[in-house]
């Protein structure tokens, strides 16, 4: 290939040129015009181009013009992009058209007349139409990486591979991650899909490129009219595929946008007709490995199923009606009772657990094991009362007749009989929930499991408004907390306008949780709902951004399970606002704007928690406040623990009844500190208010530095031991410690605890080690 320079090309671009021409000697006069994000080749493209990649699209015009730039501005230049429009209703033909007449050498459209219902029948048209050695599918909301073709056709000519699949990144507006990473590691060949059948945990059929020989040879299309067609075309390939190779570059991306207009496919799992379509795939795929005699490959496939298929549908099911539960077991059943009980022993215990109790119509077993295996990498919930049988703890009492059954429900190596009660996330539901005024009162149990709990144990709660997307914000209100029927039951009621305090925009979504104190062990609670018992019920709140961001909110069970409230419009102005701004968000340059938004107020919140902020606001501001009287602040070891000379200055003063309020601080835990202080995490913005306010300071080591400590607060340091110098900082990061010649009064046992001039203790005045 020769190449026509280009005026004004960079240097690092020339480069590219050179390397390109190194490449593909074949004698074809081209211009490069840019290289990277857009670069597009111009000229005419070969008879057979290395890559076609197949976009197939569906009422998607604001980002089909971004999926297909990614495709021509790949640095492999030999690829051609052919869109397959199915039958869409919005302006989505029109910028088909356009795209193919801008560049009608490497991009050709085609329409559908009617629409098909679902992606077999656009990539078969696609298939039909592609001229390249090599076929790729792209869909029109994702993007392929720059070099997504460059490695894969790199890895098929020197292979010799029908099929290489490579790294698909799932990229959602605040993070992202690898699909199945263990995948990928590193670059691998494989003389058939017996060599490696983890693969059949991979179905994507977009990050994967094709031969083109390969998919006419073998007669492989996609099915017709059937949701999750993939699982099946790429279990075909890999089936008759004679060698396949896996790289570990990243070459798709899949973005996810979770406040999309309308819900992907893989995301419609409330319609039961999505599973239906992905049992049917599964039978098809089940047919298939029996044609090949790979009994082998179909545990595996099986397995997977058990894993990750199911488990999607069971961890969503808390949200919905009985009736569709029950629909849900009539589907899923007939299925499961097909599959060897050697699947339930190969799979992971929870999945295993859970497709069990689906097969014996136990849906609330079921849902409590998809509950401990939460997404995303969550702590694990335990949302049922195992049972012990001759020492060994199970599941449930339940369905134990079977040998098979007993080694699958038994979980005795989980250790939920054993763990610490503080390291257990309890399962809780919410029974009643209803508004009295302006009032919301709020009631429901806890599982106590296998009675860790104790009678005799002290119990306190609190109900927490957690925000789901920044974890550390929420609010609090007290719970009442008692023994009932083998459960723990509370109950509680606020105000929620006066309570929930939302920002409006960044913050749309609140889970609920209780906080119980058992013995003053702090124990999570997460809480759920029967489907959608409470799913009527509205709130009204008061968003720091007005009422223009919403003016009530809803309550729903979250796909995690939780019951939440989200935000909602129900008087105007806010019916007129929130559904704009929701929809000016769906739009690409309203993507644009909030991801900028969510960064700026990321920054705006990272510097607001600042302890430079804190100390310069406490400086200039908080010392404004009036003291409050008989008010003392209490700290050990920087808040490490309630111990030390404080711990017995605290005592003394409780012991007196002298009327003074006592607030203690406390570092990670607030575990074994007292039940009648008032708690504030150290660094916090509680923390830096309750001394800005305190007429004394109680400690033994140092407060944090900076601060500018009022005449009307009265510093007292009781230093253990010798008084020593100064440490260089405090263990948890909030700077140098206050200088010792700040406080106040200085408390030490004896003379000799008082340092000589020098700083240190003179020789002869250290206390012997009995003294």
């Amino acid at each position: 290939m020769s190449f026509r320079p280009v005026r004004g090309i960079s240097p690092g671009r020339a480069r590219f040129v050179r390397r390109l021409r190194s490449d593909y000697p074949q004698a074809l006069t081209i211009a490069v015009v840019g290289v990277g994000r857009g670069a597009r080749a111009v000229g005419p493209m070969p008879p057979e181009p290395d890559v076609t990649v197949v976009v197939i699209v569906y009422n998607d015009a604001s980002r089909l013009a971004r999926a297909v730039r990614s495709a021509l501005g790949q640095s492999l230049p030999s690829v051609e992009v052919v869109i397959v429009d199915d039958a869409s209703t919005d302006a989505t033909p029109a910028v088909a058209a356009r795209l193919a007449a801008r560049d009608p050498h490497r991009v050709r459209a085609f329409t559908l007349p009617v629409n098909s219902g679902g992606c077999g029948r656009p990539r078969n048209i696609g298939i039909r139409h592609a001229k390249g050695r090599y076929v790729m599918f792209l869909d029109s909301d994702d993007t392929l990486d720059q070099h997504a073709c460059r490695n894969m056709v790199a890895a098929a000519d020197g292979t010799g591979a029908d099929l290489v699949s490579g790294r698909c990144v799932r990229v959602l507006p605040d993070r992202e991650h690898a699909w199945y990473p263990r995948l990928y590691r590193e670059s691998a060949v494989y003389d058939g899909i017996l060599d490696n059948p983890d693969l059949l945990y991979d179905t994507l059929a977009t990050n994967k490129c094709y031969r083109r020989a390969f998919l006419d040879r073998a007669g492989l299309r996609f099915a017709d009219r059937l949701h999750y067609e993939d699982l099946l075309f790429s279990a075909q390939a890999y089936l008759g595929a004679n060698r396949i190779a896996v790289i570990p570059h990243r070459v798709y991306n899949w973005l996810v946008d979770p406040r999309g207009a309308a819900l992907s496919i893989t995301n419609r799992r409330a319609e039961l007709s999505n599973f239906a379509d992905r049992l049917e795939i599964h039978r098809r795929i089940d047919a298939a490995l029996r044609a090949h005699g790979a009994d082998e490959i179909a545990l595996v496939k099986d397995v997977k199923f058990v894993n990750h298929d199911l488990l999607l549908y069971l961890r969503e099911l808390r949200s919905r009606d009985p009736w569709h539960r029950e629909a849900f077991l009539g589907l899923a059943r007939p299925y499961l009772a097909e599959l060897d009980d050697a699947v339930f022993e190969a799979a992971d215990k929870m999945p295993a657990i859970a497709a069990l109790m689906v097969r014996e119509r136990d849906i609330e077993a079921a849902m409590a094991a998809a509950d401990h295996v939460p997404r995303g990498g969550g702590r694990p919930v335990l949302s049922i009362a195992p049972a012990e049988r001759d020492g060994r703890i199970y599941w449930t009492g339940e369905h134990l007749g079977a040998p098979a059954a007993r080694r699958v429900l038994d979980i005795t190596g989980l250790g939920v009989h054993s763990a610490p009660l503080s390291e257990l996330v309890l399962g809780g539901r919410v029974t009643a929930m209803r508004r009295d005024g302006k009032a919301l009162r709020m009631s429901g149990t806890v599982v106590n499991p296998l009675g860790r709990i104790p009678d005799d144990a002290e119990l306190g709660g609190r109900l927490e408004i957690r925000d789901r997307r920044r974890p550390g914000r929420a609010f609090g209100v007290p719970a009442t907390v008692r023994r009932e029927n083998g459960r723990i039951a509370w109950e509680t009621v606020f105000f929620p306008a006066q309570v929930i305090r939302p920002i409006g925009l960044v913050d749309q979504t609140w889970g609920l949780w209780l906080r119980l104190t058992v013995g003053g062990t702090p124990v999570e609670v997460r809480l759920t709902s029967e489907g959608t018992a409470h799913c009527d019920l509205a709130v009204p709140v008061r968003p720091r951004l007005s009422r223009a961001a919403g003016d009530r909110m809803e309550a729903y069970v979250a796909a995690t399970g939780e019951l939440a409230l989200r935000m909602a419009a129900g008087r105007w102005p806010a019916r007129v606002t929130l559904p704009a701004l929701r929809r000016v968000a769906r739009t690409g340059a309203g993507r644009r704007w909030w991801r900028r938004f969510v960064r700026a107020e990321r920054r705006l919140r990272e510097r607001f928690s600042a302890r430079r902020t804190k100390i310069a606001v406490f400086n200039r501001l908080l010392v404004r406040l009036p003291v409050r009287r008989g008010t003392v602040v209490f700290e050990s070891r920087n808040g490490a623990r309630y111990c030390g000379d404080p711990k017995y200055v605290f005592r003394a003063l409780r012991d007196s009844a002298a009327p003074y309020r006592a607030i203690w601080s406390y570092r990670d835990d607030r575990r074994g500190f007292p039940d009648e202080a008032l708690l504030v995490k150290r660094g916090s913005w509680a923390y830096y208010r309750a001394l800005a306010r305190a007429e004394f300071w109680v400690d033994d080591r140092s407060l944090p530095a900076g601060l500018a400590k009022r005449s009307q607060t009265t510093y007292i340091q009781i230093p253990r031991g010798p008084v020593p110098a100064p440490p260089e900082a405090p263990p948890d990061g909030q700077g140098p410690p206050v200088p010792r010649h700040r406080a106040d009064h200085l408390v030490v046992r004896s003379e000799r605890d008082v340092p000589a001039p020098g700083g240190v203790p003179a020789p002869g005045d250290v206390p012997a080690p009995g003294d």
